[in-house]
């Protein structure tokens, strides 16, 4: 992640907030100090499920149903691990949703 500072009110003209990634830095007119402000708690995270997918069958079946959901920026299911383990990229999914989706597709899901 990188963080950036706004010079260009030198502290003196107000606050002044430039957005990079998730975290801004801002300038404080009544300190005068640089802070770090919090802005975005969107962060990416990658969830981890223990799933009944088996094969590339039923890899295609779930498919649709990751692929239209808005939040789920990555997905993957490693069919050479014991319990078939799908991680998904996300910055706003919780593990219960993720485990909702793959049930409607008709399988069973986890989260570890």
């Amino acid at each position: 992640m990188r963080y950036e500072m706004d010079t260009a009110t030198g502290g003196c003209n107000g606050s002044r907030i430039i957005p990079c990634d998730a975290a801004v830095w801002s300038l404080s007119a009544e300190s005068g100090r640089d802070f770090l402000n919090i802005t975005n708690t969107d962060f990416m995270q990658v969830l981890v499920f223990k799933t009944n997918l088996t094969d590339t069958h039923c890899i295609r079946q779930v498919e649709p149903y990751l692929e239209a959901h808005p939040h789920i920026h990555r997905w993957n299911v490693d069919l050479h691990d014991c319990d078939n383990i799908l991680r998904i990229e996300t910055e706003k999914l919780k593990g219960s949703e993720v485990e909702n989706i793959i049930t409607k597709a008709g399988y069973y899901c986890e989260e570890l």
